[in-house]
């Protein structure tokens, strides 16, 4: 590779912005309430 001047090259992966089932919100089975009245609660 040397001798014939060549270099490797990294490519950056792509994004990929499809949120199929992993960005669904799981259900609530135990039935709790987490939200908070005032900050830092």
């Amino acid at each position: 590779m040397k001798e014939l001047h060549l270099k490797s090259m990294v490519r950056m992966k792509k994004y990929h912005s499809y949120r199929g089932e992993v960005g669904e919100v799981a259900p609530n089975i135990l039935k709790r309430n987490f939200k908070a009245d005032k900050p830092n609660e």
